[in-house]
């Protein structure tokens, strides 16, 4: 399946400990076409070990052709030089012409260094309400390992 991918980057200083972070990626896979994401993240440190962040995701397929969005409030606190706890609440949706709110949801997320910023672990429990279940509680877990195959891992990702 060939692609070709563009990643583009950006963290503007606002004035005191406010900044803004831009994550943007178009990319085209063979056998799914083209798509598109966006994250926007306007935050702030509150404290040495407290940050607070809001976020605003978009992402399109061309496959379906069909706008996905979130906007979440998160709080991350840095327990130590290996891990941090970022807990977040949000609702996420869907559409462009008519938009609707599809989840709520609540998370915590875990995150370990676990081996000089080569391997990380996730562990994120999250509550969501789907409208698609008549916006019930559902709970889920996720456990998430990532490797790093690079020289360096930039501090600012």
């Amino acid at each position: 399946n060939p692609y070709t991918r563009f990643i583009a980057k950006r963290t503007w200083q606002l004035g005191g400990d406010w900044d803004l972070r831009s994550y943007n990626r178009l990319a085209w896979f063979g056998d799914d076409g083209y798509s598109a994401k966006s994250e926007i993240r306007f935050g702030e440190s509150l404290a040495k070990d407290w940050r607070m962040d809001f976020t605003t995701d978009l992402a399109w397929r061309e496959k379906r052709d069909y706008l996905e969005v979130a906007e979440s409030a998160s709080f991350t606190n840095i327990v130590n030089e290996r891990s941090a706890i970022s807990y977040t609440l949000g609702a996420a949706g869907t559409g462009a012409d008519n938009p609707e709110i599809t989840s709520y949801f609540i998370a915590a997320d875990y995150r370990r260094n676990v081996s000089r910023r080569l391997i990380f672990v996730d562990v994120i429990p999250e509550l969501s309400f789907p409208k698609e279940e008549n916006f019930d509680p559902h709970w889920a877990i996720t456990l998430r390992l990532e490797l790093y195959f690079q020289k360096s891992v930039s501090r600012h990702d």
